[in-house]
């Protein structure tokens, strides 16, 4: 099955979006945000209850709000300045028109300027969006493929999607 297509920079956002999400770095750095701003939080709350009991009560409060919300807050602010840094590096090599062949012993992917080969057996876990599939390589680097794609060779957009969905869970169960 061949494919072809061409990334965008909102493509690269989504990647890096669902990096955020889905990954055992960032959720592992999720946690540590989580309970070191949650204790130095608390520890203030104690400290400030001895000048004023209602500022330390009030404080306390706050950190247990804190460990609730933490998750949202990490992904927030870690999914904004992913994308400051992302938006000043060079991606032209990554937006130029692409084809992937889907074969038997992995994908290969015809850039612009190189050409790269996947073997199934390099992708550890699958994903996607509403508009992508990530497969990716390791925890954090992963390839984009569009679900719907400027042209699909041999099969309609619907039994690509399926396809799709069946390396997928190959994938995932491995």
């Amino acid at each position: 099955m061949n494919i072809r297509f061409q990334l965008n920079m909102e493509d690269i956002f989504a990647l890096q979006d669902n990096v955020v999400d889905t990954s055992y770095a960032h959720k592992i750095k999720q946690r540590y945000f989580r309970w070191i701003l949650f204790i130095m939080i608390l520890l203030a709350s104690v400290w400030l209850w001895k000048m004023n009991t209602w500022t330390g009560y009030l404080l306390a409060v706050v950190a247990l709000v804190f460990l609730f919300v933490a998750a949202g807050i990490y992904q927030y602010l870690m999914k904004r300045s992913l994308k400051k840094k992302i938006a000043k590096m060079d991606h032209s090599k990554l937006l130029q028109p692409c084809q992937m062949t889907f074969a038997e012993d992995g994908i290969h992917r015809d850039l612009a300027v190189e050409v790269n080969r996947f073997d199934w057996k390099q992708f550890n876990r699958c994903t996607e969006d509403s508009a992508r599939y990530f497969f990716y390589i390791d925890d954090l680097q992963g390839l984009i493929i569009p679900k719907t794609p400027s042209k699909v060779e041999t099969l309609d957009i619907e039994s690509y999607q399926q396809q799709m969905k069946a390396y997928m869970r190959e994938i995932n169960e491995s």
